[in-house]
C-alpha cells in the first residue's frame, strides 16, 4: 500500500504535487489560528468552489451514556436557584481572555440562559507554594476570569471560569521571536514566514508544558478547579492576583456547601485536555500523600462528586508518547466499584470523559480502552465515550480527491449544533436516542 501510493503520487503533474506538499506541510500545524488555513488550504479550495462536495457529516457516539450539563436545569423540583458551573481551559497558542466568549454564547442559548451579567470578575492566579518555593510578583501568571449568565426570570444560571494560562509560557516564547524578525524574514517567502510564526507562536506551547513549566500550568488548571468549587459568583475577586487553599477552614466549608448543590464540568481543548487530566491525576496524588486532617476532608469531599470532562480536539494519546504513566494504572476496579480494595482512595466517584474528535483533524485522537487502561489514573474513575464527529465540509480536489480543512477540522467544535447539544444535553435520558442531534447515532458500551 505504501509503495503503491508513492508511485500515485509521483505521476501527478508538479502543481498538484506542490499542492498537495503545502497541505501536508500545514497538516502538523494544526491549531487554533484561522490565519494559516486561509494561506494554506483555504487558498488551494477557492480555486475549487465548483467542485464542493457533500461533508460526510458523521456523527457517532460509542461509550457509556452521560448527562449534560444542563441537567440540573431540568430538576423543577427544587426550590433553590438551579446554578451550574463550568471550567473551559484553552489548547496551545496565545489566545487572551474572553477567548471562549463564543462558546460560552452558544451553550447558555441552549440551555435558554439569554443574559449575561455585563461585567465579569477577572484575576490572576497566584500557585499555591510550599514554604521551599519563592515566586516573584511580576513573574507570568494565569488569568482567570468568570462570566455569568442568567436566565431572563434569573431562577437559572451558569458560571464559565474561563483559564488562560498562555501568559505562563509568553516569556519563554520571546526566546523565538529573532527567527521572525526582518533579519531572517527577508529571505523567507511570505508564506514559509507565515509559518514560521505560526510555529514560534504555538508549537513551542508542547515542549514547554513537556518541561519546567509544566508544574506551574497545572498549578493552574489545579486553582482554577479549586476556585470553582469553593466559591459562588459573589464571593469571587473582581481582580488582583489571589491563591486558593481548600484546605483553609472557612474554604473545606464552602466546598462541601457548593459541590453539595452545583452540577461542575470542565471544557478542554488539545493541550488543554491533557493539561486537565494531569492536574486532576496530580490532585489524586497529593491529597493521598498529606495526611494533614485538612487534606483528607478535602479528599472526602471529593470521593462524592462526579466530574465531566467534554475534550474537543483531544491530544491525550500523543502528549502521552515519551511521557511516564500515572503511579497506579489498570486497577480501576479496586479504586472505583463499591466495594473494592481501594474504593476510599479514589478521586472522584467517576470521571465522564467524552471526547470529541474530527477523523480529519490529524492531531486529535480518540480513547480507547487500552489507552484508559495504560495511561489514566485508575484513581480519577475515568469512563469514556468517544464522539467520531465531521465538524467541517469537505471539498474535491482534482487528481487529489476529497479534503477536509484540516484548520476547521481542529477548530470549529464549537459552531457545530451536534457539539454544543451534546454538551449540553448528553445521551443519557431514556429516551436519548429520539433526542438526539439529526445524525447521531449512538452505540452504548457498559
Amino acid at each position: 500500500m505504501r509503495h503503491g501510493l508513492k508511485v500515485r503520487l509521483h505521476r501527478q503533474p508538479a502543481r498538484v504535487w506542490l499542492r498537495t506538499a503545502a497541505i501536508l506541510i500545514c497538516l502538523p500545524l494544526v491549531q487554533s489560528c484561522s490565519s494559516i488555513a486561509k494561506g494554506v488550504t483555504e487558498g488551494v479550495m477557492a480555486s475549487q468552489e465548483n467542485n464542493a462536495t457533500p461533508a460526510e457529516n458523521h456523527c457517532i457516539i460509542e461509550g457509556p451514556s452521560f448527562s449534560g450539563i444542563s441537567a440540573e436545569f431540568e430538576d423543577d423540583d427544587k426550590e433553590e436557584q438551579d446554578s451550574n458551573k463550568v471550567l473551559i481551559v484553552h489548547g496551545i497558542g496565545n489566545p487572551v481572555p474572553g477567548y471562549s466568549y463564543r462558546l460560552q454564547r452558544r451553550l447558555a442559548e441552549a440551555m435558554g440562559l439569554d443574559v449575561r451579567i455585563e461585567t465579569d470578575k477577572e484575576f490572576l492566579i497566584k500557585p499555591l507554594l510550599s514554604e521551599e518555593e519563592t515566586t516573584l510578583e511580576q513573574d507570568p501568571k494565569a488569568e482567570l476570569r468568570i462570566t455569568k449568565w442568567v436566565s431572563k426570570n434569573e431562577s437559572s444560571e451558569i458560571l464559565f471560569y474561563e483559564l488562560t494560562w498562555a501568559g505562563l509560557n509568553r516569556e519563554a516564547k520571546l526566546t523565538l521571536d529573532y527567527d521572525t524578525s526582518p533579519q531572517y524574514a527577508e529571505f523567507r517567502t511570505e508564506f514559509n514566514q507565515a509559518l514560521k510564526v505560526f510555529f514560534n507562536e504555538r508549537v513551542p506551547d508542547t515542549f514547554i508544558y513537556l518541561g519546567e513549566q509544566r508544574e506551574n500550568i497545572l498549578q493552574s488548571v489545579s486553582q482554577s478547579i479549586c476556585w470553582m468549587m469553593t466559591s459562588n459568583w459573589d464571593e469571587l475577586p473582581k481582580d488582583g492576583m489571589h491563591t486558593c487553599d481548600a484546605g483553609k477552614p472557612e474554604l473545606l466549608k464552602r466546598m462541601q456547601q457548593i459541590v453539595d448543590t452545583h452540577d461542575m464540568a470542565i471544557i478542554t481543548h488539545s493541550l488543554g485536555s491533557r493539561a486537565t487530566i494531569d492536574a486532576l491525576q496530580l490532585i489524586a496524588t497529593r491529597l493521598q500523600e498529606l495526611r494533614t486532617p485538612e487534606a483528607q476532608r478535602v479528599a472526602q469531599v471529593l470521593k462524592q462528586q462526579e466530574m465531566p470532562v467534554y475534550m474537543l480536539a483531544n491530544q491525550l494519546a500523543l502528549l502521552q508518547l515519551g511521557s511516564t504513566p500515572p503511579p497506579i494504572t489498570g486497577q480501576q476496579a479496586d479504586y472505583c466499584s463499591a466495594g473494592g480494595k481501594n474504593f476510599e482512595q479514589r478521586l472522584f466517584t467517576k470521571t465522564q470523559i467524552v471526547a470529541f474528535n474530527d477523523p480529519n483533524d490529524l492531531l486529535s485522537f480518540p480513547i480507547d480502552s487500552s489507552f484508559s487502561s495504560k495511561y489514566l489514573d485508575s484513581r480519577i474513575c475515568a469512563d469514556v465515550t468517544n464522539v467520531m464527529i465531521n465538524v467541517t465540509p469537505a471539498v474535491t480536489l482534482p487528481l487529489i480527491g476529497a479534503v477536509a480543512n484540516p484548520m476547521d477540522a481542529h477548530t470549529e467544535y464549537e459552531v457545530d449544533a451536534r457539539v454544543i447539544k451534546l454538551i449540553a444535553d448528553g445521551v443519557s435520558s431514556w429516551d436519548s436516542v429520539q433526542n438526539l442531534p439529526e445524525g447521531c447515532n449512538w452505540m452504548e458500551t457498559r
